[in-house]
């Protein structure tokens, strides 16, 4: 049995998954350490990019892969705790927008500014060569897998 067939090993999704659940969840710690304890995992999920600045709560849920209702629930907490707010859809009243506050902005910045400290420690773990071929090709895996455009 080959290497690719073996089922004790993961597959690259599987390492894939492995490697973010390890970056999301070190900088769950460093946020919380950092000023931000009162931001569940949950709550901190929504803060991944691109961000939900501008977004409705159903384009949240789809980028999040949760339910409507889950996201709206969680949306009204960081609303409480002051880190986001919903304001009517200027193009449809029904609808509301998310925006951040500032304090939402200081946790957005603060999140992108962990994920670059944690990335130049894998970077450093593996090497800069290996680390930025890493990238490259993390790059072109996910060029490959988008719809192509209608001709």
């Amino acid at each position: 049995m080959s290497s690719d067939e073996r089922t004790d090993a993961p597959a690259i999704g599987g390492l894939l998954r492995l490697a973010w659940q390890a970056h999301r969840d070190r900088m769950f710690e460093c946020l919380a350490e950092s000023g931000y304890p009162d931001v569940s995992r949950a709550q901190f999920a929504l803060f991944r990019w691109p961000g939900v600045d501008g977004m409705r709560p159903g384009e949240v849920a789809e980028l999040a892969g949760l339910s409507k209702q889950a996201v709206n629930d969680t949306l009204g907490e960081l609303e409480r705790a002051g880190y986001i707010e919903r304001h009517p859809d200027p193009e449809d009243g029904r609808a509301r927008i998310v925006r951040l506050t500032d304090r939402g902005r200081a946790l957005q910045t603060a999140a992108h500014q962990t994920s670059r400290r944690l990335e130049r420690t894998w970077a450093d773990v593996v090497g800069e060569d290996r680390f930025a071929d890493l990238r490259a090709t993390l790059q072109d895996m996910i060029a490959s897998s988008a719809p192509s455009a209608p001709s």
